[in-house]
């Protein structure tokens, strides 16, 4: 899990309570100046060009990406497993969660339907948020947090959501802790009703960091998302899916509180993106691509492409570096 999001949950729990978009509380729908676009499952195209992607903490003064290794990264070549301790932490709050159970599927690749079949492992997090597990290492493997009753920081139990996570990197050797993170529900609930809707719990949400060569995040890039279907548009007259970016403020150091954006088309400086109150397509896919300028004005670009699996009611994490040599099937077109 990106550091980055654990400092955007701990800034978005300070900040939910008395935020005010300064027009009385209520919200009449996607802000004023949204293209409402063609209705979903078209592909809308490519978006236009706009400002260059870059980075820093200054969308007025940024250096520029790193993606000199553009088309040719692959995905990591994984070792023999090793045993590794994961420690379960909350978003909002970035406490140990215990009492939760977590399935890890050391192939990248989750059952959509809950189960935990050949090759899953299932434990249950204890009084510290750990369990142990294996993956082969130096390779990517896939989690997922059942949704239930977790206790943050040995205090009084809580809901937290289904929490899935795509292409974790498994430590090198054997012994090391690597960091997951669930999401509880009112979090995920708040989220979405800064952004003027209500979390629809038959829907699912996709959330990320976009990242250069240098693993550093980038802003200026727009997001578009596939199904089954072909590209889904959001934020479309009377729907109430919403594609959001971040205000930049856990950027900062220290982190200032971070919110979300509603009028914002694009990451900003931490990165973030998000996708919320999506369907579930029949097949429980989406492909997800990053695009940009490296330009001003230029015509942009397809910077990375991942694959993930979605179920309702739950928050779907992939983090999207540089297009890889082995991107998944359909990438750009």
């Amino acid at each position: 899990m990106s550091k980055r999001w654990m400092i955007l949950g701990v800034a978005l729990a300070l900040a939910l309570v008395g935020c005010d978009d300064g027009d009385g509380g209520t919200d009449s729908g996607p802000p004023d100046g949204t293209d409402a676009g063609p209705p979903d499952g078209t592909d809308a195209g490519p978006p236009a060009g706009g400002p260059a992607v870059g980075k820093g903490m200054d969308l007025g003064a940024l250096a520029a990406a790193d993606y000199s290794c553009l088309g040719m990264r692959a995905a990591p070549t994984a070792g023999a497993e090793v045993t590794f301790t994961g420690q379960l932490n909350s978003f909002s709050s970035g406490a140990a969660v215990a009492d939760l159970q977590v399935q890890v599927y050391p192939a990248n690749m989750v059952d959509v339907g809950g189960a935990c079949g050949a090759g899953c492992q299932m434990a249950t997090t204890d009084a510290m948020g750990q369990f142990s597990a294996m993956a082969p290492a130096d390779g990517w493997f896939a989690y997922r947090v059942l949704g239930g009753q977790g206790t943050p920081g040995g205090g009084t139990p809580m809901p937290f959501l289904t929490t899935i996570q795509f292409n974790e990197p498994a430590p090198a050797a054997a012994g090391e802790t690597v960091g997951l993170t669930t999401i509880d529900q009112g979090t995920r609930d708040s989220i979405v009703l800064l952004l003027g809707t209500n979390a629809d719990p038959l829907r699912t949400t996709v959330v990320g960091t976009i990242e250069d060569c240098a693993g550093d995040p980038i802003a200026n890039v727009d997001l578009r998302i596939f199904g089954s279907a072909g590209e889904v548009t959001t934020m479309t007259s009377g729907s109430n899916d919403r594609e959001f970016y971040f205000n930049g403020g856990g950027a900062m150091d220290p982190p200032a509180a971070t919110i979300p954006e509603t009028r914002r088309r694009a990451t900003n400086v931490d990165g973030l993106y998000g996708l919320a109150n999506l369907d579930v397509p029949g097949d429980s896919a989406y492909r997800v691509e990053a695009w940009g300028s490296t330009t001003d004005g230029e015509a942009p670009v397809l910077l990375g492409c991942e694959q993930v699996q979605v179920a309702p009611d739950s928050v779907t994490i992939i983090n999207i570096g540089p297009l890889r040599s082995d991107a998944p099937s359909g990438c750009g077109s």
